[in-house]
């Protein structure tokens, strides 16, 4: 074939191509136009969830406890990247850490088969700019919301945490997570061939977040009391210890601390022990701080009153070939020197001078064995030996004093609420109220007010709890010491200290409790009046001040200023 034909050839080829172009555009164009928009809808088109605020954990005065911060996850397509070493070199540059090209080269081949890896989390918005500037394909920016606690390991306990999906998992978290968990909306978006989304075109679901919580408590008296219990436990040598305080009026729970604790924002290192609210999950053998519950029965009852006079010689007794003893032979005490002295053959005495059945009503009139109001996960109500359980006398005499119960250090601190309010009792609460509940009333105005001045004696010189006073002001409050529990009986060398108070004596605001779990400093820090009734003191001295709670006597505090500590070690068990 001449040139000349094989160029025309070519053009006939030419043009051939050229007309069938044209007749697919045209069908593309017009013909098959519908199908073609729909298809490049469809696989434009996404939906997306819309991430909202969990509501926020708040404190008494709006001090944010728990709330939620926005952050970025940074996602990558192996796949993709994998086919593209300038895109990984620009990840590797603009991306936070550090890390080189070759680096991460090696772990995208390591995760080669996924088509959407999480590589970075909860990175705050300013580390992913430059990458979200870049659009890179095959690279995601995914935001969500990350649970963060501004006040730490104070409130750690109260508040609890989150679990990976954002669910509450205890404490506060999980005991309202339906009240705090926000609804994620739904929206169709449109995206580009990189996947990023170029157009929101409809809201299909509006997200909305959830609702806040207001609990009960005062972070600054938090955070003292924190202080001062990490301290306690550390000078005396604890495995643990609580505290507790409350408003009397209100029932409203301003603190509630335990050490050991953990870092709520960050859950690697956290143990068991930590991580529970002992005030409200542990129970114990209260030990003398009962006494004043049975002593408001025998007040109540008018057979007794704060000078009836009790002999306590030799300093013991036998029940059932039981004995039950003293510290010392106090001799010839009133009713009110039983409480001072902590007289265990005095109480007992008295308590028994009443049908068993009283006992058992009294405690349960103080809401020992039963719920505080207080809800909370893993809450427990403590053991009272009921009528049914036929205890026998020296059972019944030992309950007087703390043994052969159990309670919790909230349900101690709410009896001693009681007894501050007038006798009238409340149900706690860790939120906040706009209103104090209708309560019930468990023992006589005129015995609550015989109760508190009895008790005022025992932080006097003398008593067994003198460490508990504070500068200024008149308190009242009983000491407690138990033996520990252990699985073949009492432990001969582990002993609970407590502290229950009430402040001011004049005109009670505030009841607290103090636990330190067996104090090992020496023989005297297993005394409350040692471990736990300083604690106590400190904590109160703040809340006193801090709702400008007018001055009344205390002077007495001054001549124990500047002695040592073994010095008032000894003071307080020579009492």
């Amino acid at each position: 074939m001449t040139l000349r034909g094989r160029f025309w050839v070519l053009i006939s080829l030419l043009s051939c191509i050229a007309i069938a172009v044209a007749v697919r555009l045209v069908y593309l164009q017009s013909i098959n136009r519908p199908f073609l928009e729909k298809a490049w809808q469809t696989q434009s088109t996404r939906f997306i969830n819309v991430n909202a605020y969990r509501g926020m954990i708040l404190d008494r005065d709006g001090v944010p406890l728990a709330v939620s911060s926005l952050v970025n996850s940074i996602v990558l397509d192996p796949v993709t990247l994998l086919k593209n070493p300038i895109a990984v070199r620009q990840i590797a540059k603009l991306a936070p850490g550090n890390i080189s090209k070759d680096e991460l080269w090696r772990v995208l081949r390591s995760h080669q088969s996924l088509r959407y890896w999480f590589w970075q989390r909860d990175l705050p918005p300013f580390m992913v700019k430059d990458i979200l500037a870049a659009r890179v394909a095959g690279v995601y920016i995914v935001p969500s919301f990350k649970r963060f606690y501004p006040q730490g390991a104070s409130v750690a306990q109260i508040v609890g945490f989150t679990g990976f999906s954002g669910e509450g998992r205890d404490g506060i978290e999980l005991q309202h997570n339906r009240l705090l968990m926000d609804k994620e909306g739904k929206e169709k978006v449109r995206v580009n061939g990189k996947g990023q989304i170029i157009q929101k075109l409809d809201q299909l679901k509006a997200p909305h977040s959830g609702e806040d919580v207001q609990l009960s408590i005062d972070i600054r008296l938090q955070t003292e009391a924190y202080k001062a219990l990490e301290r306690a436990v550390e000078d005396n040598k604890a495995e643990s210890g609580t505290v507790v305080l409350v408003n009397v009026r209100t029932g409203e729970v301003l603190a509630m601390v335990s050490v050991p604790s953990f870092n709520p924002n960050d859950l690697s290192d956290r143990v068991s022990s930590g991580v529970r609210a002992r005030a409200l999950t542990d129970v114990f053998e209260p030990g003398s701080t009962v006494k004043p519950l049975i002593m408001s029965m025998a007040l109540d009852s008018k057979r007794y009153t704060p000078t009836t006079s009790i002999d306590t010689s030799p300093g013991w007794y036998y029940i059932q070939h039981h004995r039950v003893r003293d510290d010392a032979n106090f001799g010839q005490l009133t009713t009110t020197g039983v409480l001072k002295k902590s007289s265990n053959v005095g109480i007992s005495r008295i308590a028994l001078s009443f049908p068993p059945e009283n006992i058992y009503k009294t405690y349960s009139d103080f809401g020992l064995g039963q719920m505080t109001g207080v809800k909370f996960p893993g809450q427990r109500m403590g053991y009272v030996p009921t009528m049914s359980n036929t205890p026998s006398p020296f059972v019944w005499a030992t309950m007087t004093f703390g043994y052969a119960l159990t309670a919790t250090p909230l349900q101690i601190v709410r009896a001693y609420a009681a007894i501050a309010n007038q006798g009238i009792e409340l149900p706690m609460s860790l939120l906040k109220r706009a209103k104090a509940p209708i309560g019930y009333r468990v023992i006589k105005e005129t015995t609550a007010k015989a109760i508190l001045a009895m008790l005022h004696t025992v932080v006097e010189p003398g008593g067994t709890g003198i460490l508990a006073n504070v500068p200024n002001y008149q308190v009242v409050g009983k000491t407690g010491t138990a033996h520990k529990v252990g699985p073949n009986g009492f432990y001969k060398d582990k002993f609970d200290a407590f502290f229950a108070g009430i402040a001011p004596l004049n005109d009670p605001q505030f009841a607290a409790v103090v636990f330190i779990d067996n104090p090992q400093k020496g023989h005297f820090s297993k005394y409350g009046g040692v471990s736990a009734a300083p604690v106590f003191s400190r904590v109160m001295s703040k809340a006193l001040q801090l709702y400008n709670i007018r001055p009344f006597g205390g002077e007495q505090v001054e001549q124990w200023k500047h002695m040592t500590r073994a010095q008032l070690e000894r003071l307080v068990a020579i009492a």
